[in-house]
């Protein structure tokens, strides 16, 4: 065994040994090449001066471009995240945009449902059968009642309106603007008609919502309902 060891180590001994004899042979090389680069003329001294200083640029400069290349990795993994969170954040919001239009949607209804029960506790408390829409007014035989022509138009407009309403699931404010526009009187006009705060609307005005009505009449559900 310890000649084994003894053989290691001489083993090694020797292969440093030439190492070292590689190592300063090279060194020797180089020391001579130096020479010779020495004993030029001052043009090749100023060219190792020049490759130097190029040298010390370039480490330098890889330097730079490592600390750059770290940087943009970063800034892409960063980007990356915000990506991510901000695909996270869209579905967020759409989800609550569509929550939001159910509860728009269910908003509506009620409010559409408590104007309508508004409306017929006052008729009701004036002691008053006027029907909320003309579903059960039978024209065809033109049996008004005690209504004027004013009050089935207006019945016919609202029941028009309420469909529309429902239909195109709007509020009722975007709606009188719309029909305003269509119709021609304000928005003001057909919400005050509408909601039956305009006792004696004017002749023009009624003439405009008849004309309307009956437009829309055939379209819609409004049994048999024709204003002239």
């Amino acid at each position: 065994m310890e000649l084994f060891f003894f053989t290691c180590f001489l083993i090694i001994i020797v292969l440093l040994a030439l190492l070292y004899l590689v190592l300063r042979a090279e060194n020797e090389k180089i020391k001579r090449d130096m020479l010779t680069l020495s004993n030029e003329n001052a043009k090749f001294k100023k060219d190792i001066l020049t490759l130097s200083n190029a040298i010390e640029k370039n480490i330098s400069t890889l330097g730079d471009k490592i600390r750059e290349t770290i940087q943009t990795e970063i800034k892409k993994i960063e980007e990356k995240n915000l990506s991510i969170l901000d695909d996270n954040i869209n579905k967020i919001r759409e989800t609550f945009q569509n929550e939001t239009k159910q509860i728009k949607k269910y908003t509506l209804v009620l409010k559409t449902i408590n104007q309508r029960h508004k409306i017929r506790q006052t008729y009701i408390s004036k002691g008053s059968n006027l029907p909320l829409t003309t579903n059960n007014i039978h024209t065809t035989q033109y049996k008004y009642l005690d209504y004027s022509d004013k009050e089935v138009l207006r019945n016919a407009f609202i029941s028009l309106v309420d469909q529309r309403i429902k239909k195109e699931e709007i509020y009722i404010t975007p709606m009188f603007k719309a029909l305003s526009t269509e119709i021609g009187p304000s928005s003001k006009c057909l919400h005050d008609f509408y909601l039956r705060k305009t006792k004696n609307p004017q002749k023009t005005t009624l003439d405009k919502i008849r004309t309307w009505v009956n437009k829309e009449r055939p379209n819609n559900n409004v049994n048999g309902l024709c204003l002239h």
